[in-house]
């Protein structure tokens, strides 16, 4: 495998598409190979695929296109929350080509379910915490959110 040179300028990292700016990035410059490519591919179409027939309770096998690109797009969420996590674009470039990409896709969910955990409780803090204030908006968030 080819060596990063330290870090990957930013331009080459989009946040909100992280996964796919890094797997671009790698392909372009040789650091993963094809084969490494179409099996990460094949993790992700399968990823998407389960995702897809839990949302129909695999009563269909068609969605909506919108609706198929917000799926895809929750499973490279996945992905992108553990690479992000990794702090280092060479760390996640690291990860992407030795790792499988299941067990990226797993941490991140992972990580999302320990988050989602850590806002909850945040959340019963606050309310145990409010005000006693007559301003609509944030009585509305501490009631009915």
């Amino acid at each position: 495998m080819n060596e990063i040179i330290n870090i990957i300028p930013d331009i080459y990292t989009d946040e909100e598409n992280y996964t796919i700016s890094l797997l671009h990035y790698a392909s372009l410059n040789g650091l993963i190979n094809e084969n490494k490519q179409l099996e990460i591919k094949n993790i992700l179409d399968s990823e998407f695929a389960e995702a897809a027939c839990q949302f129909t309770m695999r009563g269909s096998s068609t969605i909506p296109k919108k609706r198929a690109a917000l799926i895809y797009k929750s499973v490279l969420y996945q992905s992108d929350i553990y690479l992000k996590s990794l702090n280092d674009s060479k760390k996640a470039l690291d990860s992407i080509a030795a790792d499988n990409m299941g067990q990226i896709l797993s941490s991140g969910r992972n990580l999302i379910l320990r988050y989602m955990e850590e806002s909850r409780e945040v959340f019963k803090t606050a309310y145990k915490n409010r005000l006693d204030i007559n301003i609509y908006e944030y009585n509305y968030i501490m009631h009915k959110a």
